[in-house]
């Protein structure tokens, strides 16, 4: 019992002694002089990413650490260097058992700045399903509500992302929207589209569900599990025969639309009456209902009715450059009530956004 108890005492001095990993720097290390690390990769070293890395570096968080090392990455997505994400990742100084003390690179905090991103600004949770089925934009509900202030003598946009609650600092010079509505025709020839799709694979379904239930058919011992499967897909041939239905019906409506009506917006509707081949495992002697995504607007019995959005693809003036930056976005890691790493967040709050020069990274976006 003795020996056992012993071994925890050392255990828990162990604790003590390396102390938290991911919180940060401790109280003893905060003041411990760090290396800022650059990605030297000739992706990195591109003469606008290298610009915008530079203007970052002005901030002696960045370029003169204390607590941490700073690591820098470049995370691109295309030759020209206009679309991408600059990386920097915070990794805090600890003490391991022995004294020594260590830069943490274990899941590290990171500002990034994001290059001609606009879907960072929008929650992607809420885009349609199946849209690479469709020819038409990608389409969807949910966006961030930016609000426009000067900050360090710049104006700026920013906003919180709903989904991690982190912080969002926005430099759009030309305040161009990023986001525009879809209107109701185009939503129509996307939800044709969408059903379209939907009945192709319907078809390859059942060709492959014949194949299946020919080896049933032969076999005697199996026929409770031919009826039962028969019965099920059946239920499926009803369900294939009312989207069917409801394509013709929508493109009748799509038809008919008036010039003013095709401008009007489009909504995703929430319906309570939804449509399904099955219930309670048991197959439906009659369909009905609405499918998901349907826009049945004269239905007033409805859960939710959101105004549905795309991106806007004017947002890029072609006029520019070739390679010009017309969005950045610089986003916090931290929530805005972190329980994780409250201390580093604080620091971060206070050094880093309030004094970015966004005025400097707003110049070099277009040359």
């Amino acid at each position: 019992m003795i020996k056992i108890l012993g071994k925890t005492r050392l255990y828990i001095l162990l604790l003590l002694i390396t102390g938290n990993k991911h919180s940060y720097a401790q109280v003893d290390l905060t003041q411990v002089p760090g290396k800022l690390y650059r990605d030297s990769r000739k992706e990195a070293t591109k003469p606008r990413i290298k610009a915008l890395f530079q203007v970052m570096e002005t901030l002696a968080f960045f370029s003169q650490p204390k607590g941490m090392d700073i690591q820098e990455n470049y995370i691109f997505y295309n030759s020209q260097g206009n679309n991408g994400s600059l990386i920097f990742s915070m990794n805090e100084f600890y003490r391991d058992q022995f004294g020594k003390i260590h830069a943490n690179t274990e899941e590290s905090p990171a500002v990034s700045v994001i290059l001609n991103k606009p879907g960072v600004l929008m929650d992607e949770n809420s885009i349609f399903n199946n849209v690479e089925q469709s020819s038409l934009p990608v389409m969807f509900t949910d966006t961030f509500a930016l609000t426009y202030s000067e900050l360090n003598g710049y104006r700026i946009g920013q906003c919180i992302d709903h989904r991690f609650k982190n912080k969002m600092f926005i430099i759009n010079p030309r305040q161009s929207a990023l986001f525009r509505p879809v209107n109701r025709e185009e939503y129509l020839k996307y939800y044709i589209g969408k059903l379209n799709a939907e009945i192709k694979e319907d078809s390859l379904h059942q060709i492959e569900m014949k194949e299946e239930l020919a080896p049933l058919k032969i076999n005697p011992s199996l026929k409770a599990t031919l009826e039962e499967v028969q019965k099920i897909n059946d239920a499926m041939l009803k369900y294939d025969a009312f989207k069917k239905k409801k394509k013709q019906f929508y493109e009748k409506k799509l038809a008919a639309l008036s010039p003013s009506e095709k401008k009007q917006p489009a909504y995703r509707l929430g319906h309570k009456d939804v449509a399904l081949p099955l219930k309670d495992g048991k197959p439906l002697n009659e369909i009905s209902g609405h499918l998901e995504y349907e826009p049945d607007e004269e239905n007033e019995d409805l859960m939710f009715k959101l105004p549905i959005f795309t991106f806007n693809n004017s947002f890029i003036d072609k006029k520019l450059p070739d390679g010009a930056i017309t969005l950045i976005v610089i986003t916090s890691p931290f929530k805005e009530n972190d329980v994780h790493a409250p201390d580093l967040k604080e620091v971060v709050e206070r050094e880093v956004f309030p004094n970015i020069p966004y005025k400097f990274l707003a110049e070099r976006m277009y040359q």
